[in-house]
């Protein structure tokens, strides 16, 4: 009775070692896999330099939150015309940020990696008027 008790404790012990150990490898795996379009973030673009990236804007009111290194990919939802500054909303590797109206010239479209079916947009000139509106 006590040699079952000793291996059933040594087994349960391995199993947990092994699915902690597990899990470790899925979050360094899920850290590591490139950023993509989905249906929230149908564009995708990549930065040209590094960019800092700052909380929504709130009654004019940003928070650097961020910087986007260089060569980054992140997807693009579309922008907020109507507030002050005005913001890209992306999703980075960071997770979901906003990039001031300043910085928009530091990233370039990908529209080979847009989401398939998503209309192109013409530039990273997100509030111009012959631009596809933001959906």
């Amino acid at each position: 009775m006590v040699a079952v008790s000793l291996t059933t404790t040594v087994l349960f012990g391995a199993i947990c070692f092994y699915v902690i150990d597990l899990h470790r490898h899925y979050a360094d795996a899920e850290a590591a896999r490139p950023v993509s379009a989905n249906f929230d973030f149908m564009r995708m673009s990549i930065a040209t330099r590094d960019v800092q990236s700052y909380t929504k804007a709130e009654n004019g009111a940003v928070k650097p939150l961020a910087v986007i290194p260089q060569w980054e990919r992140c997807a693009l939802d579309g922008a907020w015309c109507d507030t002050k500054p005005r913001q890209a909303h992306l999703l980075c590797k960071a997770g979901v940020v906003y990039v001031n109206e300043a910085d928009w010239s530091a990233f370039t479209l990908i529209p080979k990696e847009n989401l398939r079916g998503s209309m192109p947009m013409k530039s990273m000139n997100l509030c111009a008027p012959d631009n596809i509106p933001d959906n």
